[in-house]
């Protein structure tokens, strides 16, 4: 319910406060909680976020600019409408 109110990004302090409590209350202790906790939290915010940036740096184009793109993208249709089928051999 409180990732759902979006005081802070991806509930960030909130998710946690409320889930080592709640474990603690399940019989799990204190330290156990926490690690777990963290662990989780390692995992399903701060892990996706390296991987986030790369993805967008590979989208971003490297450095090529949109124009160059376009005319690579122009010669590799003009190159694949010029090149004939490859044979097939006959059975």
């Amino acid at each position: 319910m409180l990732t759902a109110v979006p005081v802070t990004p991806g509930g960030l302090g909130l998710v946690e406060g409320v889930l080592v409590p709640s474990l603690v209350g399940f019989g799990t202790t204190r330290a156990i909680a926490i690690v777990a906790v963290l662990g989780y939290r390692l995992v399903n915010f701060w892990l996706p976020i390296p991987a986030g940036a790369g993805s967008y740096l590979s989208l971003a184009g490297g450095g090529i600019r949109a124009s160059d793109r376009r005319e690579r993208l122009r010669r590799a249709v003009v190159d694949a409408r010029s090149s004939t089928p490859p044979e097939h051999p006959s059975d």
